[in-house]
C-alpha cells in the first residue's frame, strides 16, 4: 500500500495509550518508535501523525509535543468540520470517520453537511 501515490501512511503510538497520562519523555518514545518502524518497513518519512483517543485525552500539552516532533499534521478523534481557523492548528485537526457497520454513502451527507458535529458540539465551533 506505501508503493500507491494515493496512500499516505501515518504515525501512531506503540502501545496506544491515552498521551494526556503519559510524561512528555514517554510520550515522545511511543511516537518516535512508531514512526521508526513505519519508516522502516516503508522506506518513506512518516509526515503526519494521528493521536490515540485524542478527544478529550490530548491537549496543548500533547499538540506542542507532535508539533515540535516535526510532523505536517496531526489528527484527535474530535468528530468535527474542518474550518478556515484549522489552517493554524495543524497539530490538531478533527476527523470525520466512518461509524460501525453503517455504509458511507448512508450518512455522508449529514457528516459533510455539518450537522452531525454541530449537534455534538452545541453549535460551537471546535478549533
Amino acid at each position: 500500500m506505501s508503493r500507491d501515490p494515493l496512500v499516505t501512511i501515518g504515525g501512531h503510538t506503540i502501545n496506544h495509550k491515552p498521551l494526556g497520562k503519559l510524561t512528555e519523555e514517554k510520550i515522545r518514545q511511543e511516537i518516535k518508535g512508531s514512526v521508526t518502524r513505519i519508516e522502516q518497513e516503508t522506506g518513506k518519512r512518516v509526515q503526519h501523525f494521528s493521536y490515540p483517543f485524542g478527544r478529550k485525552e490530548c491537549g496543548l500539552r500533547e499538540f506542542a509535543i507532535v508539533k515540535d516532533m516535526g510532523f505536517k499534521t496531526a489528527l484527535t478523534t474530535r468528530f468535527t468540520n474542518i474550518f478556515p481557523e484549522h489552517r493554524h492548528h495543524l497539530e490538531s485537526l478533527p476527523r470525520i470517520y466512518k461509524i460501525g457497520e453503517i455504509p458511507l454513502e448512508k450518512y455522508l451527507g449529514v457528516i459533510t453537511s455539518g450537522a452531525l458535529s454541530a449537534m455534538v458540539y452545541r453549535f460551537k465551533r471546535i478549533v
